[in-house]
């Protein structure tokens, strides 16, 4: 894969995840304790497959 397309992949993953955070996403999964789907997410965001 080339450079250029893997930095705007990770660029728009942090704008996303930022989108998450704002909307308090990943403290309403840590308050219902659902490790598995939050791992998951993190996972996904971060290009980890």
């Amino acid at each position: 894969m080339p450079f250029g397309i893997q930095r705007q992949e990770k660029q728009s993953h942090r704008s996303w995840m930022g989108q998450l955070v704002n909307g308090s996403f990943y403290r309403r999964l840590a308050a219902r304790k659902n490790s598995l789907i939050y791992i998951f997410s993190l996972n996904t965001l971060l290009g980890i497959k």
